[in-house]
């Protein structure tokens, strides 16, 4: 090997060094140069170039000294990951608009905007209202304020990851459109797109409830029924990049036609698109309901139900019934540790469905005695996708070797 040879190879052993020791600071909120030194198998001196490197970029700051270890000596000095060292812009695109917002690299929101959905939802001018939204805030962005480091997509359909390739979004009708390279291109930043139920899964693992669980599916339960899987702390996402489509599963013979052409499919028992219909019939067929058929909401499916409402009950039990045995088959076939319950209708009915779902799941369970799995309710609320785009983007930043330092 010549000397280019040697000096290549002391380069990427620093980016993976660099790469190793941001992953472990981001997860502890309390660092000593001793420790990492320990836990990441290094000498001192590696580590000392560590910690100048990252201190210099602003992502790693000292906060103090602890305490001194029991044989003496001097105390250590702490350090800590620095979130407002950079930005990211987190997207999540809808049928309804748009959602943008600015985020530091703890995913806290700094700023947020909306856009509406143009009058047209082709690729050309749902892509051109969504990168003036990015040159606004790049614009607003101050000049000596933290860099932004790139901005992270969220789009409803099935996204090649590597190349930013949106392959099929059936509600925005898109088709082989490259959205990472036409956001790059046109506002300058790196762009990293996925599917917005793989972003929001993210999120959870990143900051949600589901923080630390390296085994998890999430369901998002809005307009149509997505899901996102979490294997060995890396999403699974098939040879096609379409893996979690449980929404297409028929459960129920001669039900309900769906948009895919099966009947029956569990998205339209438990989904928006398909429990507002269902609820419609329901409703028009009692004379025991304080529903009106022609204002028919989610929200005001859970409030009737609440008061009691048999027609609304009625409809929240099936809801729930019907999303238990799809997480109990979910748990059966990939043995999460947690399965986490987003979107709309969860987040309109949580209160009701949560119990009802774990309820009905439970029996379904496959030796449930010897299990421990926990099926919860996110918790982050309406800004889960654009902070799970922006991390997105993070995780790339925390790549060995990182990808933008």
């Amino acid at each position: 090997m010549n000397d280019r040879g040697f000096a290549s190879d002391a380069r990427l052993s620093r980016q993976v060094n660099l790469g190793r020791a941001l992953a472990l600071i981001r997860t502890r909120p309390f660092i000593s140069q001793t420790e990492m030194a320990q836990e990441l198998g290094l000498s001192k001196a590696t580590v000392t170039d560590i910690v100048g490197a990252l201190k210099r970029d602003g992502l790693l700051e000292s906060v103090g000294r602890g305490e001194a270890s029991p044989a003496g000596g001097r105390r250590p000095r702490l350090l800590r990951f620095n979130p407002g060292a950079a930005a990211i812009i987190g997207v999540e695109l809808d049928m309804s608009g748009t959602k943008l917002a600015l985020l530091d690299l703890g995913l806290n929101v700094l700023q947020r905007q909306s856009i509406p959905a143009p009058p047209k939802r082709d690729a050309d001018a749902v892509l051109a209202r969504l990168i003036s939204g990015i040159r606004n805030c790049i614009d607003a962005h101050p000049p000596k304020a933290p860099p932004i480091l790139g901005v992270g997509i969220g789009i409803p359909g099935a996204v090649d990851p590597e190349s930013g390739v949106c392959l099929f979004a059936a509600k925005l009708g898109w088709r082989g459109v490259p959205v990472a390279e036409i956001v790059s291109r046109r506002c300058g930043l790196r762009t990293v797109v996925d599917s917005e139920v793989r972003n929001r899964a993210m999120a959870e693992c990143s900051r949600g409830v589901a923080k630390g669980v390296r085994n998890m599916a999430y369901l998002q339960v809005a307009g149509g029924l997505g899901c996102a899987l979490m294997v060995d702390g890396r999403m699974y996402r098939g040879a096609t990049n379409r893996a979690g489509e449980v929404g297409h599963n028929p459960v129920v013979e001669g039900g309900p036609v769906c948009a895919c052409g099966l009947k029956g499919c569990l998205q339209m028992l438990t989904s928006e698109q398909g429990v507002l219909p269902l609820l419609k019939a329901r409703v028009e067929a009692s004379k025991d309901t304080q529903l009106n058929p022609k204002k028919l909401t989610l929200q005001g499916l859970f409030d009737a139900a609440t008061v009691g409402d048999p027609v609304a009950l009625g409809m929240v039990n099936d809801i729930a019934r019907h999303l238990g045995a799809g997480v109990a088959r979910l748990i059966n076939t990939i043995d999460p540790e947690m399965v986490v319950l987003g979107g709309r209708v969860f987040e309109a009915g949580h209160g009701l469905l949560l119990d009802n779902v774990r309820d009905a799941a439970q029996p379904l369970i496959f030796d449930r005695a010897s299990r421990s799995v926990r099926i919860e309710a996110s918790t982050l609320g309406a800004d889960s996708g654009v902070m799970g785009a922006a991390a997105g983007v993070y995780q790339r930043l925390f790549e060995v070797p990182p990808a933008f330092l």
